[in-house]
C-alpha cells in the first residue's frame, strides 16, 4: 500500500487528498499527521511491511530552527529503513 503523510490538518489537508485523486488517481492513503512531531512520532512507531511505501509532506523552514531539527530527526529516521 502507498501512503501520504502529511502534517497539514484543514485545507493543507484537503490540498493533498485533491492532489492524490487527480495526479495518483487515489491510489495513495493520504493521512494527517496533525504536526511534524506527529510525522516523528509515527516514524518512530512504524514497521513497513516489504510492500509499502510512505510520501512524506513535512514542511521545511530554513529560519526555523525547530522545524530543521526535526527534519535532520526525521532524516535519521528514516535511514533505519532503507528503500
Amino acid at each position: 500500500m502507498n501512503f501520504l503523510w502529511t502534517e497539514d490538518t484543514g485545507a493543507g489537508f484537503h490540498f493533498w487528498n485533491l492532489l492524490n485523486l487527480y495526479a495518483f488517481d487515489g491510489s495513495l492513503n493520504v493521512e494527517s499527521k496533525q504536526s511534524n512531531q506527529g510525522i516523528l512520532d509515527a516514524v518512530r512507531e512504524l514497521t513497513p511491511n516489504i510492500d509499502d511505501h510512505y510520501y512524506i509532506a513535512f514542511d521545511i523552514v530554513y529560519d526555523n530552527m525547530d522545524v530543521v531539527n526535526k527534519y535532520l530527526e526525521l532524516m535519521e529516521l528514516s535511514s533505519k529503513h532503507p528503500g
